[in-house]
């Protein structure tokens, strides 16, 4: 059973798609969202925290809906470095799949 419905799916890369990242050592990055959600939200859509609270290295998630911004502290694992990495790139499978071959924690 895949972690994500396919529209969530979606959602989520598109919103993926929208980011930035502003800082990224490993253990710690921050995103910057272009806008995807309005600064006055404190829940953006679709629960952009909980999903990466999910994500199974990660140990904190916090978003800064002022600054359009998230902070994810997470365990110094190589695999999931490498999909934020990616991210970085643009290209937002890596994250998503290392998402649904882990599964909810």
């Amino acid at each position: 059973m895949s972690f994500l419905t396919d529209q969530e799916r979606d959602l989520f890369c598109h919103l993926l798609q929208q980011v930035q990242i502003a800082h990224h050592i490993p253990g710690r990055i921050r995103l910057k969202f272009n806008g995807h959600f309005s600064p006055s939200s404190t829940h953006p859509t679709p629960d952009i925290q909980s999903r990466l609270a999910a994500l199974p290295a990660v140990t904190n998630v916090r978003i800064n809906a002022l600054a359009r911004s998230a902070t994810i502290t997470y365990l110094a694992d190589e695999q999931i470095f490498h999909c934020f990495e990616a991210l970085g790139h643009g290209d937002v499978e890596p994250l998503i799949n290392y998402l649904e071959s882990r599964g909810a924690r």
